[in-house]
């Protein structure tokens, strides 16, 4: 009888953590105040220090796309690897939408080192700095004019604080029509670390190897159901690290990793 009253705790807990998880993603990503290119929106603000981020028709080695130019102070910052964000998907990331254009991936300036509180060198981008995506239309003649919407997330962080993570869509109408006369920027630019997937490896082999030590720890507490559990808790893991927030899925299945080793 005890057996299964642990193994009905073990579960609640895993649904009620995991759902807790994926309600907090609902109520992301929020929608930014700017409606229109040119106006701007601010997305992290702790004391004096700010970052902004406004949008922009421009166009980059003869490329056309939408430039998002970021304007704030020096020590607010984002990160550029996933390696070093606190979490991976935490990475200052953009991503454009429209029924009428194409996308590329987002060419970011070059980032600069930072020294974080704990004294590690870190990947960073601050201040005054520029992310172009590159569009094409998705048929011709393309429209003369088309609605955008910028999708903007990441971490925000000081050399003391970090701030909550965000996720904000910007809106414009850009006139396709004069795309000849948008304005030329220049970009140094550094490359961007690989693909999510590979990114996930370390962090994922990490939790699976906590994962053995829980159900050895069950079986060493003679309990009935650790295979039951340990399947429940996969499965939902890797659902939110394929649909979810990893870092939140990956900090989550940590704590009940070794919660049920008995040291959390």
């Amino acid at each position: 009888m005890a057996d299964r009253i642990a193994a009905i705790r073990w579960i609640v807990l895993v649904l009620g953590v995991t759902c807790c998880t994926w309600a907090q993603d609902t109520n992301q990503p929020t929608s930014g105040k700017a409606s229109s290119a040119g106006e701007t929106l601010e997305l992290a603000r702790h004391l004096n220090e700010s970052s902004s981020v406004r949008i922009e028709p421009a166009r980059l080695d003869n490329k056309f796309g939408i430039a998002l130019i970021f304007e704030g102070t020096d020590d607010l910052h984002y990160y550029a690897k996933p390696e070093t964000a606190p979490a991976p998907g935490f990475e200052l990331q953009a991503t454009a939408n429209s029924e009428y254009f194409d996308f590329q991936q987002a060419v970011f300036s070059k980032w600069h080192p930072f020294t974080d509180a704990l004294g590690n060198r870190i990947e960073v981008f601050s201040g005054n700095f520029l992310v172009f995506i590159p569009m094409t239309p998705t048929k011709t003649p393309a429209p003369n004019t088309a609605d955008i919407e910028v999708a903007v997330s990441g971490i925000a962080c000081t050399s003391l604080i970090c701030l909550s993570p965000f996720k904000h869509k910007l809106h414009a109408t850009i006139d396709w029509t004069q795309n000849e006369s948008w304005k030329e920027i220049g970009l140094e630019t550094t490359s961007r670390p690989g693909s999510p997937i590979q990114t996930l490896v370390y962090p994922v082999l990490f939790v699976l190897l906590l994962t053995f030590l829980a159900l050895l720890a069950l079986r060493i507490r003679r309990s009935k159901a650790p295979y039951i559990l340990l399947m429940i808790f996969v499965l939902l893991l890797l659902c939110g690290i394929f649909f979810g927030e990893v870092g939140k899925v990956l900090r989550n299945a940590t704590l009940l990793c070794l919660d049920c080793i008995g040291i959390g």
